[in-house]
């Protein structure tokens, strides 16, 4: 039995915003777009995109995207978008999980969506060869420290509903992590020396990070440090 949107009295979607140029985040943009709705996302999105990217941590390739696949509706500059009655803040934080990140916040209904630059359960990705830096992962929390109060609902990019509380604590981490890298840089420690150094055992436990993910982030960190 198929069911229309007319009789469960849902509204046809009529934005998708990407909070960067990820594929778990941005591999809906075509069979969205085919039913009409509007692609947002900063600039920078569409050019990684159109490109085509490598990982940095994998070396591993995505091929140039093009037509439906890139967003409809580019920005440079913090805007708002309307639909169903609701009105979102979109903004752009700078060179933080990416080069092209957004996050969206709904005044109304006081909710924050983060995108990646806030991952629970482990490390953020520091996308250092596509503009991720831990500095502009720590800023861009900072923002979100400011326009979160004590009952904002935070929609973290991956893991569980958060509130300012758990932004502190993340903003705790990165701050720590940034902290003792500059140490490791500043005695001129290489890359691998900083993963065997495992500078992050105790913030591991705390993130709930493995091992794997724990010496991704060290190589994030270290890379954008040490620039």
């Amino acid at each position: 039995m198929c069911i229309s949107f007319q009789e469960l009295n849902i509204r046809r979607l009529q934005f998708l915003v990407n909070t960067h140029y990820h594929g778990d985040h941005v591999g809906g943009n075509a069979p969205f777009a085919a039913d009409g709705v509007t692609t947002v996302a900063h600039e920078n999105v569409g050019k990684r995109l159109a490109a085509g990217t490598t990982n940095p941590f994998t070396g591993a390739k995505t091929a140039p995207l093009s037509g439906s696949a890139l967003p409809k509706r580019p920005y440079t500059k913090d805007h708002s978008i309307s639909a169903g009655g609701r009105t979102a803040k979109v903004g752009h934080p700078a060179n933080a999980h990416t080069d092209g990140d957004t996050y969206v916040y709904f005044a109304d209904a006081n909710v924050l969506s983060t995108g990646d630059i806030v991952t629970l359960g482990r490390y953020p990705l520091v996308d250092y060869t596509n503009g991720g830096t831990i500095d502009g992962l720590i800023a861009a929390v900072d923002g979100y420290l400011k326009i979160a109060n004590d009952t904002t609902k935070v929609v973290p990019g991956h893991g569980p509903l958060a509130d300012r509380k758990v932004l502190l604590d993340y903003r705790g981490i990165l701050a720590t992590a940034r902290e003792r890298m500059a140490k490791l840089v500043a005695e001129g420690k290489t890359e691998q020396q900083a993963i065997d150094a495992r500078p992050f055992a105790d913030l591991d436990k705390r993130t709930g990070a493995n091992q794997a993910q724990s010496d991704v982030f060290v190589r994030g960190v270290y890379n954008t440090v040490r620039k």
